[in-house]
């Protein structure tokens, strides 16, 4: 199966450690096989785990020996490592790419996971395999061996495209994921226990009330921020409008202290409770017609020249809440059929990565690519903290 070992030229990688990772991986992938009973396609995780046995043996008999580098090593960059494309996964790749860049979501993939309030055994299972696997996966991608990273892929594939948290998406199994980068992010997020919660504020007036009658449910967990294209052509404008207070003309049965009260005119705000460290915002880049036909938008959309963007509209805050876009991915193609790549942000570089392809780009490039962007990944900025110094005369 596997030709070769690579030699690994991260420090923090010794063989010794990569063989102790095998027996881990070797274990979890086994009972994998025993906690799904069949629900994956368990003729590809048996695959996986031949795999792994093969390769921890290779590298048992060459411990005591050099192993010249080889050919496995996909290209890399200044830390970004080219993942190979194991057949309909560049969603992923585009992805992960983007994902792996943000220490908070690393950091989740390390911490326990918690079981939510309602949440059935077999979903948090679920949630915990996903989990396991995107761990594996990065912890390989820091390797950067390309055999290892296609194992490792194929794995998150085959326990991804049964899994039953993509009925959260409301569509059949076999449609989401496979193909849709947002079906997959939603599931990755979920995963690993990612979420920012969101209310809608409704707020009404009537004449027997003293003052406007405001109505706050029970928060929506978010995986990613939904943002519509419209007239405006500003990446700040979109989420701004996506966020802005607007007017209902409808029937609304307000729940007061006075009783039910009916108004036939209120006005709604989204808005998020939590400032996470990183935010995902998926445009809506495909949308259906009167004759129920689904065609691309490809409207391009404009970005500040600082990469920054003010999410202050979204969480109702007075003071301006900068996040700063540090990767992106693209859907080339149609409704019919495409391809994903991703733009990454590098210590302050700019790289464009396709499946097994990294290659360094002007930053006036990638911005000029962004316009076309699908999926936009933002970190927080963090406030500078500046101190004062005294003169002394």
């Amino acid at each position: 199966m596997l030709n070769k070992i690579d030699e690994l030229n991260s420090s923090s990688y010794s063989d010794l450690k990569l063989l102790n990772w095998f027996d881990k991986v070797i274990k979890e992938t086994n009972l994998m096989l025993r906690e799904l009973d069949g629900r994956v396609q368990t003729k590809e995780l048996e695959e996986v785990t031949a795999y792994y046995a093969t390769a921890q043996e290779k590298l048992r008999e060459k411990l005591s020996k050099k192993i010249p580098k080889g050919s496995d090593k996909g290209s890399s960059v200044k830390g970004i490592v080219g993942i190979p494309n194991i057949g309909n996964c560049c969603y992923m790749n585009a992805a992960n790419q983007c994902l792996f860049r943000f220490p908070s979501f690393v950091s989740l993939l390390y911490r326990p996971l918690q079981k939510q309030e309602g949440e059935s055994d077999n979903h948090f299972k679920e949630r915990k395999l996903i989990k396991e696997v995107l761990k594996q996966l990065y912890e390989v991608y820091q390797v950067g061996n390309k055999e290892l990273l296609k194992i490792v892929s194929m794995a998150l594939r085959s326990v991804i495209l049964k899994s039953e948290l993509r009925a959260e998406s409301g569509r059949e199994p076999q449609e989401c994921v496979s193909q849709d980068i947002d079906m997959y992010i939603m599931v990755a997020m979920m995963a690993v226990g990612y979420q920012v919660e969101e209310v809608m504020i409704r707020k009404g007036q009537h004449e027997s009330l003293s003052e406007e009658h405001v109505s706050c449910p029970r928060p929506e967990p978010r995986s990613m921020l939904k943002v519509s294209l419209n007239q405006s052509n500003t990446l700040q404008k979109l989420v701004q409008k996506e966020y802005q207070e607007t007017v209902v003309k409808d029937i609304w049965k307000m729940q007061t202290i006075k009783g039910v009260i009916s108004v036939d005119q209120f006005t709604e705000k989204p808005e998020l409770l939590n400032q996470p460290d990183f935010l995902v915002l998926h445009m809506k880049r495909f949308k259906q017609l009167e004759t129920m036909k689904l065609v691309k938008i490809n409207d391009p959309i404009d970005l500040a020249g600082n990469w920054e963007i003010d999410m202050s509209t979204a969480f109702g805050a007075k003071e301006k809440v900068p996040y700063k876009v540090m990767g992106f991915a693209i859907h080339q193609g149609n409704i019919g059929g495409g391809h994903y790549i991703s733009y990454v942000n590098e210590q302050g570089k700019w790289y464009k990565v396709d499946d097994l392809t990294c290659l360094s780009v002007e930053e006036k490039t990638a911005f000029d690519e962004a316009k076309q962007g699908y999926v936009y990944f933002l970190q927080k900025v963090k406030p500078q903290i500046t101190t004062e110094t005294t003169e002394i005369t």
